[in-house]
């Protein structure tokens, strides 16, 4: 199963967005979830990797500015043998946006051998955008190979610096390393015409404005 979510808000618009699914023996799933420009959103993720060799993709790409509002929670839950999950959530904040990611990864009594990651990564483009980030494993089980991580920081002067002393304009410059960060999450859609479809949609919401 390949599900997608591409999520655009309106100005004035609140929205609360769950997933719930159970992924049973030698299934795999790939989730994806792109939020551009949220109001105000919260998205509840809710997946029970319930079969031996049990398969997880899960991926998000939220993108805000102005006093955009993204609280994203993640709960994966591995109850079986052999079972694998890779997880990657990205921010761009700008402005005075506010982000949220809770990411729990729980392994049960007897899931031996599950194999799990989970990484959350974002990228403060203005002084005043905030990001609360809390990566979470619980392991209950032995002979298992889990890990998270998380990381916040801003552009790169230097790579900036560099690309404008070639006569790449600011503006430019700040909109293609902003572009390579995010790429991370869509080059793993694996469908290539959507994969596309969805880069030039985010790559035009990342554009900066002059």
């Amino acid at each position: 199963l390949h599900l997608y979510d591409y999520i655009e808000q309106t100005h004035g618009t609140r929205l609360l967005h769950n997933v719930h699914a159970r992924i049973g023996e030698d299934a795999r799933m790939t989730l994806t979830e792109i939020v551009s420009h949220p109001e105000r959103t919260r998205i509840n993720l809710f997946i029970d990797l319930a079969g031996k060799h049990a398969d997880l993709q899960m991926d998000g790409l939220a993108i805000l500015r102005d006093d955009n509002l993204c609280d994203i929670w993640s709960n994966i839950f591995h109850c079986e043998t052999d079972g694998h999950t890779d997880e990657l959530f990205k921010y761009t904040l700008s402005d005075h946006s506010v982000g949220s990611f809770s990411g729990m990864i729980y392994v049960e009594p007897g899931a031996i051998r599950t194999d799990a990651d989970q990484h959350n990564r974002n990228l403060l483009l203005s002084k005043e955008a905030k990001m609360y980030s809390k990566p979470q494993l619980e392991i209950y089980a032995d002979d298992v190979k889990c890990a998270h991580g998380l990381a916040t920081g801003l552009l790169d002067e230097a790579a900036l610096f560099y690309m404008e002393q070639r006569g790449i304009p600011e503006d430019e410059a700040h909109d293609m390393l902003t572009s390579a960060f995010v790429h991370d999450v869509l080059v793993r859609i694996p469908d290539e015409q959507l994969r596309e479809v969805l880069t030039a949609k985010v790559d035009t919401r990342l554009q900066r404005r002059k």
